[in-house]
């Protein structure tokens, strides 16, 4: 005969481990944290599917803060992260292709340039001159380019001079309205 599960204590627990999945307490050391408390569950009643899919959204949650410190640059971070979703659920179908992107990451080329947003579009020939090398290096492939300016004119006019029609190819950008002005490659090795 089955033992006898208390329905009670188990909405309790589910309860509990929602309210801790909501503010980010998906893992030890935090004290009831959501990891440990869908953990138990599934220890009393091992068929609970809301308590496997609170895993899996905990390991979700942890990929995607790995991708969100990926895209600062914080690779250590981001393979930590990634390492927490593994411990929560080893054959989450995110982490491999995760994983991959950050191994890409972490062997890709960054050039930054940042730009005096009081010069920037004064017709400073120097300032032309290195985005349209900036240009140059992205139009050669594998790149990835962010123009940050302070506002959409500035974006629009470093965009022209970076795509000059001196050189072979389309530059592809994205363009953010921010500061400090510049501009951001990404540059992947092995790219065909």
């Amino acid at each position: 005969m089955p033992p006898v599960v208390d329905r009670a204590h188990i909405a309790t627990m589910l309860g509990r481990a929602e309210r801790a999945y909501q503010f980010d307490f998906l893992a030890g050391p935090e004290p009831f944290n959501a990891t440990d408390l869908y953990r138990e569950v599934l220890s009393l009643e091992p068929w609970n599917e809301d308590a496997e899919r609170g895993l899996e959204r905990v390991a979700e949650r942890f990929v995607a803060m790995a991708l969100e410190a990926a895209n600062r640059w914080q690779l250590i971070e981001a393979r930590g992260l990634l390492a927490r979703a593994k411990a929560t659920v080893p054959d989450h179908p995110s982490i491999e292709p995760t994983a991959k992107q950050l191994d890409l990451l972490a062997s890709a080329q960054r050039q930054t340039q940042q730009f005096d947003r009081a010069t920037l579009n004064d017709g400073n020939t120097q300032t032309a001159n290195l985005l349209a090398s900036l240009g140059t290096r992205a139009k050669q492939g594998g790149c990835r380019t962010l123009i940050t300016a302070p506002a959409d004119g500035d974006g629009r006019w470093m965009y022209q001079k970076m795509n000059s029609p001196n050189v072979q190819g389309h530059l592809r950008a994205n363009v953010r309205i921010g500061s400090p002005p510049g501009v951001e490659l990404i540059c992947f090795p092995d790219h065909r």
